[in-house]
């Protein structure tokens, strides 16, 4: 087997390779990162919830639990008492929720009077928190408070909660929970995270490898026998399966023509530097269709894998979606590589841009009412040739991305326009601005303001856009925000224009 050979089987392993290892760990590092942010968000709610808890579990103030004799007693005597009161309902919530740590502070006595499981946090009874503790931050806001670092216990993750009782605060109620715990979770769960990705990307490079020599086998073949064509030119490639199949065909229908027209000198030169250009082209096509498309197939397998892997719910699993549609989508462009001589399919039509927002509305009605949002629509009649879906998905995201940021109650406006030799759609919204500091990220993949979403709606609007070559640009307006894309004015077909509400 020549050197050019090997030399092109191991640069297409170690491509496959790259392509496979790169999105595995891409993907990888951003499921571990969304998971951890969400068993942090987790704890702090869990931590807060219980700390409420005990908020509600105090009746009244500190001072309903100290009997008649209270006024006489010394602040020894008095966190003694209120520890016998309180200490049973932090320890029965202590034991509901292991591993937690819970109590009460009391403002006036400026000590710690309970704190639960008593039978290894007892000791820590009657202390007072220094002054640059945490809970003196709540102490005089009033607000509460999660806080990560070294306090009583140690070092943890504290969610302090003010007793306010009569407009004044009484003191504060917390739940902890050690960060040696929290860290121990969370890497428990990224090796399983990292296992489950090891799998599934070993699993993709056993399929790549197999498929590339396989794959490999088959273009040494095709190879071998345009070679042996240039010596014979009665020869005739044998029949080829898979992607390479139709170069055979294509290239023994070649010879044939040639064969019948080798008495006419300058035909037969022609038709010989034809077979040259399709070997070259058979050569390319094999090369594109190892480079590009079976790297894709393992991208696709792995991400499937990994689905399958997750649980209902999982927020990858959106993710893992996106993967694979495009990858599907960019396999689509590498069949019309192997399709010889056969053209493109057009799929541009003409697009009626107000009756596509129409439709496009009604897909997001039940947003816009549970927003309570009003609509304005001021639409010019104009027309554009263009993919339907691509346009409508424009508009989709650009409809869904001001629901979301504009103010309940607000005004959501759309306008269509035609100025010059450019069309364009702008959509306003009332809400907050957009920070400084967030506007260069706006178009990011995977960047988001909100708590739900992954960020990509705003990034694939602007490749859309750019494919059409327009422009997309927004800016903060009045009270609010307003997106306008604006298309060349050689795809405008405009008529009158109407106003609606």
């Amino acid at each position: 087997m020549n050197r050019s050979l090997i030399s092109f089987r191991m640069k297409l392993i170690m491509i496959m390779l790259l392509a496979i290892s790169i999105p595995v760990l891409t993907t990888g590092y951003f499921m571990i990162d969304k998971a951890e942010k969400a068993l942090l968000k987790e704890k702090e709610k869990k931590l807060s919830s219980i700390a409420k808890q005990l908020d509600y579990m105090l009746k009244g103030t500190f001072d309903n639990y100290l009997d008649s004799t209270g006024n006489t007693m010394t602040r020894a005597e008095k966190i003694s008492h209120l520890n016998s009161r309180l200490g049973p309902l932090t320890d029965m919530v202590a034991a509901d929720n292991a591993g937690v740590g819970v109590g009460y502070y009391y403002s006036d006595l400026d000590a710690v009077i309970t704190y639960g499981p008593s039978s290894e946090l007892g000791d820590k009874i009657g202390l007072s928190i220094s002054e640059t503790h945490p809970g003196r931050r709540v102490l005089q806001n009033g607000k509460p408070l999660v806080f990560t670092g070294k306090q009583v216990r140690g070092d943890i993750m504290n969610a302090m909660v003010p007793l306010m009782r009569e407009h004044r605060i009484i003191g504060y109620v917390w739940a902890n929970e050690l960060t040696s715990d929290v860290v121990a979770q969370m890497r428990k769960m990224e090796r399983n995270i990292l296992l489950i990705l090891a799998v599934g990307m070993l699993a993709g490079m056993a399929i790549a490898l197999q498929m590339a020599n396989a794959l490999g086998g088959s273009i040494d073949k095709i190879i071998r026998s345009i070679d042996r064509i240039g010596n014979d030119l009665s020869y005739r490639l044998p029949a080829s399966k898979g992607v390479l199949g139709k170069i055979p065909i294509a290239i023994n229908g070649l010879m044939n023509r040639l064969v019948e027209t080798k008495t006419h000198t300058e035909a037969m030169e022609e038709q010989i530097r034809r077979v040259d250009r399709l070997k070259a082209l058979g050569e390319l096509a094999a090369g594109m269709a190892h480079e590009i498309r079976n790297p894709l197939t393992s991208i696709k397998a792995f991400s499937q894998i990994a689905e399958e892997s997750m649980e209902e719910g999982d927020p990858n699993l959106e993710y893992i979606g996106i993967i694979v549609k495009e990858v599907e989508r960019m396999n689509g462009l590498v069949e019309q590589l192997l399709l010889f001589g056969r053209p493109s399919i057009k799929k541009e039509v003409e697009v009626n841009v107000p009756d596509l927002i129409n439709r496009s509305l009604l897909l997001v009605e039940y947003d816009l009412r549970k927003k309570g949002l009003k609509v304005i629509k001021q639409l010019e009649n104009i027309k554009m040739f263009a993919d339907h879906n691509l346009i409508q998905q424009i508009i989709i995201n650009l409809l869904l991305n001001a629901i979301q940021a504009a103010n309940q109650g607000g005004t959501l406006e759309i306008r269509t326009f035609a100025a010059g030799n450019r069309l364009g759609m702008s959509f306003f919204n009332t809400g907050s601005y957009i920070d400084n500091d967030q506007k260069e990220m706006i178009f990011d993949p995977f960047f988001t303001s909100k708590e739900k979403g992954m960020g990509l709606g705003l990034s694939v609007t602007q490749n859309i856009v750019h494919l059409y070559n327009g422009t997309i640009c927004f800016e903060n307006v009045d009270t609010g925000v307003k997106f306008q894309v604006e298309f060349p004015g050689k795809e405008i077909a405009n008529d009158e224009s109407s106003s609606s509400r």
